[in-house]
């Protein structure tokens, strides 16, 4: 298998990563990924585009590729420009677009769901209630989505994040 380009780097002066995303909202609940890393916080699912990669297409193939299901990709919500730090500077250019899961996908709203990636790496999923009390007490990254998921603006709306 030849070797993946994503679009990400690191430096010595920071990281940049060009991130795509899906907003799955059923039932006024939103699919979540869990990552382990740094003490554990939920990003909706989504990954690295890959260089030669519209993002439709990046969207389309990380989703086959963690939740095992193609998706309907309905339109763009968000283009986001996001600077925070994990200890060194970062930037991540990210397009977020609604999708829809298909009618096989699970639901149940007190499971997780894990699935495996392609690099034998446990990836859990879980659907969370989109209401403020949910979204501002669990830890979902980037920040923004805690207000921003609980309205699904009629365009796309792009904006710079400091977080």
């Amino acid at each position: 298998m030849p070797a993946r380009r994503m679009i990400a780097f690191d430096a010595e002066w920071g990281r940049f990563n060009f991130r795509v995303a899906g907003i799955a909202i059923s039932d006024n609940h939103v699919l979540l990924q869990h990552v382990q890393a740094n003490g554990g916080y939920w990003v909706l699912p989504g990954g690295r585009l890959e260089l030669s990669e519209d993002t439709k297409t990046g969207l389309a193939r990380e989703m086959a590729e963690e939740l095992g299901a193609g998706v309907e990709i309905v339109r763009p919500v968000f283009i986001v420009e996001n600077f925070f730090d994990e200890g060194i500077p970062c930037q991540e250019m990210a397009f977020y677009y609604e999708m829809r899961l298909p009618p096989d996908f699970p639901r149940a709203r007190q499971t997780a769901i894990k699935r495996m990636d392609e690099d034998g790496t446990e990836l859990e999923f879980a659907w969370w209630p989109v209401d403020e009390a949910t979204l501002t007490r669990i830890s979902l990254y980037p920040a923004f989505l805690r207000c921003k998921l609980q309205w699904m603006p009629p365009t796309v709306e792009h904006f710079v994040w400091q977080g």
